[in-house]
């Protein structure tokens, strides 16, 4: 059982949601400059430094803690990853905003959030909560072209599709309780 209260557990759901609907635009920038194949590398690579980093801040766990050797070895596997997404980054230019290296680290955010919801709103709940946070999040990114993405206005069918979509959910919730 996870120690998140409540309250935390239903915002780090909505937070999921987002972040999911920023990940396909964010990634398919970066594919559509680098490739699928160098894409999928840059986004693990970038999960797997940020792992290496949230496991060396992160208390002892029954799969042990950073200790005397292991640290160093993280360590060097982290200075490995960062010096290989430096050499695609240096191969792709300037020409691509900040913001579409974010894949990697939304996507373990993304894991990690999932799983701290459902630990303490159960699978349902937890992913009705991400599900709602992510079209609405989805909505604004194509509302506003956000991530470089076209415009495509909430026109009234859109919205209505969106209200039904959140009152099943709201439906479902409350028959959950």
């Amino acid at each position: 059982m996870s120690s998140f209260t409540l309250p935390a557990a239903v915002m780090t759901a909505l937070l999921t949601g987002l972040m999911i609907a920023c990940l396909g635009p964010v990634n398919s920038l970066l594919q559509a400059r680098v490739g699928t194949w160098s894409m999928l590398t840059v986004v693990h690579l970038l999960g797997l430094g940020v792992a290496i980093v949230g496991f060396c801040l992160a208390p002892p766990s029954p799969f042990g803690t950073p200790g005397d050797w292991t640290r160093p070895l993280l360590l060097v596997l982290l200075v490995g990853v960062l010096g290989a997404l430096l050499l695609l980054a240096r191969s792709v230019g300037s020409t691509l905003p900040a913001f579409a290296w974010w894949g990697g680290a939304l996507g373990l955010l993304v894991v990690v959030g999932t799983v701290q919801a459902i630990g303490v709103l159960g699978a349902v709940r937890a992913v009705l909560l991400i599900i709602l946070a992510e079209l609405v999040g989805a909505a604004l990114i194509d509302t506003f072209g956000l991530f470089g993405r076209p415009v495509l206005p909430l026109n009234p069918g859109r919205s209505a599709g969106l209200l039904l979509v959140l009152g099943g959910a709201l439906l479902t919730l409350q028959a959950g309780t």
